[in-house]
């Protein structure tokens, strides 16, 4: 295939590739709780589709790179070291940064709140588990 071949393909497989990977997480933990972004590289032209709008799904991107950026380990919430608190205080901050926007919904501030209670209430729920 030709590199235009291969962009074009991609790109028409990418609705179909989102609707699966939608539907495989909707069968795990239930619908409307969860944000996709899907980037495919391939003959040096990025694809992207989303089941979220173009902003909030900028901030999904942009939310992974700073975690990497502050060196996070791709790692469950629940497993996270107790003393490490770098991905509290990024969850807050983006909370905050959210909250005092002009149009909280713009910076998706309801994600930005269920993010971080679902991140406290998982590390709740690990330290009831863990003996004292």
């Amino acid at each position: 295939m030709r590199k235009e071949q291969q962009v074009n393909a991609v790109a028409l497989a990418m609705q179909g590739l989102l609707s699966a990977v939608d539907a495989a997480v909707t069968q795990i933990i239930g619908s409307n709780q969860h944000n996709i972004v899907l980037v495919i590289g391939c003959a040096d032209v990025s694809q992207y589709a989303a089941n979220v709008p173009r902003p909030a799904g900028i901030e999904l991107l942009k939310g992974l790179l700073a975690r990497w950026h502050l060196g996070m380990d791709d790692v469950l919430p629940g497993e996270v070291e107790q003393s490490d608190t770098r991905a509290f205080e990024y969850l807050l901050n983006a909370f905050e940064q959210a909250s005092q926007a002009p149009e909280p919904a713009k910076l998706d501030y309801g994600y930005r709140r269920k993010e971080l209670l679902n991140y406290v209430g998982r590390l709740e729920a690990k330290a009831k588990r863990v003996p004292s």
